[in-house]
């Protein structure tokens, strides 16, 4: 079995995993009268986090280092960046289950709603700082056609970087190993594809849809879970009911924009006298590296329509000169599942681009 399926496939169990006991957490809490002893909750998720570690160690160092993809050379190098970003994970996530308790209790749940959007606000803004507290990164700063760019150094090979920042205060992340993998006239063209879903206003539109799309689904879990709302209850079910909620609207629409705004991301680039050749080198070239390292590509059936989608090479070529309009959303799917962690989602960890690879926790692999 090859690389890039066996990834898949332990991405599908910890999936599965993961929403199988968010299923059984809300079956107990139905039969019991949503009235449920709080250490069986616990021990719900203590189990959940148990599964996902073992998934996480097979995706994360197993997998790599039997296909020759890791430059980690014993198990002790990669638990030790693992407890090192499931550390800063958990301390997020018990503060701000904290606060959405807290919100909740003294202003109802549109104070939990309130407090949700906020994070969401305050993730995005500060994305690049919680990645390099989760992972050991070397960063460099340099401005590039106005443009504050962070150019970030790490070992793993299958770290794409991406946007940090709100609309109309992005900097764009680069993968330092970029510069020293391609030419300097494809790496030139990367980071002009980064400026491109700028200025396309792909990331922008994108960045509000999942605003939109997260806050109707925590706002939904939190009023169908009944009272009382501020308990350890009411918390656990409604982060259960909204990793449940979320792994539907995963489903088939945020992959295609995100397919959507990568075509229409090269297209800008190509009108914009980008030449050419220079651009299917640079597309060819990177694509080959993220299939052989994060085993990442266009999913085709299965647990791949859940993670982030990218068109196929060929596509994007015959796209180029095409006269047909197309509008997307350029890193939907990576934003989508960062975003998350404002409602405390239980399978953010499990995608295949980031399992048991605290470096891409918070940048998905994208284009």
């Amino acid at each position: 079995m090859g690389y890039r399926k066996a990834r898949f496939i332990w991405a599908g169990i910890g999936i599965g995993w993961t929403l199988l006991v968010c299923l059984l957490i809300q079956i107990f809490l139905f039969l019991k009268g949503w009235d449920a002893p709080q250490e069986t909750l616990w021990g719900f998720l203590l189990i959940l986090f148990m599964g996902q570690s073992i998934v996480e160690y097979v995706g994360g160092y197993a997998l790599p280092n039997k296909h020759g993809q890791s430059l980690l050379n014993n198990p002790g190098q990669w638990m030790g960046q693992y407890l090192r970003g499931l550390l800063i994970y958990l301390i997020y996530y018990v503060f701000n289950g904290y606060m959405l308790m807290l919100m909740a209790q003294t202003l109802g749940l549109g104070g939990a709603i309130g407090w949700f959007v906020i994070q969401m606000l305050i993730l995005m803004g500060f994305r690049q700082y919680l990645a390099r507290g989760i992972h050991p990164f070397k960063t460099r700063f340099e401005t590039n056609r106005g443009r504050p760019i962070f150019y970030m150094e790490t070992e793993d090979r299958g770290f794409t970087g991406g946007i940090s920042g709100i609309p109309g205060q992005e900097s764009i992340i680069f993968p330092a190993y970029w510069e020293k993998k391609f030419s300097s006239e494809v790496s030139d063209a990367l980071l002009a594809m980064r400026h491109g879903v700028l200025n396309t206003g792909g990331h922008g539109k994108g960045f509000f849809l999942i605003i939109l799309l997260h806050t109707a689904l925590i706002s939904l879990a939190m009023w169908v879970i009944p009272e009382p709302v501020g308990s350890l209850e009411w918390l656990i079910g409604s982060v259960s009911l909204y990793t449940l909620l979320m792994a539907f609207a995963s489903l088939g629409v945020l992959p295609s924009l995100n397919r959507r705004g990568v075509i229409e991301m090269d297209r800008w680039l190509y009108y914009k006298k980008v030449d050419a050749d220079i651009l299917r080198k640079a597309i060819t070239e990177s694509r080959r590296l993220q299939n052989d390292i994060s085993a990442t590509g266009s999913p085709t059936s299965g647990v791949a329509l859940l993670v982030h989608a990218a068109p196929k090479g060929h596509e994007r070529f015959t796209s180029l000169q095409s006269q047909r309009p197309i509008k997307g959303m350029w890193y939907v799917f990576s934003d989508w599942a960062f975003l998350s962690w404002a409602g405390l989602s239980l399978m953010n960890r499990m995608f295949p681009g980031a399992l048991g690879t605290p470096s891409r926790w918070i940048f998905l692999p994208g284009e």
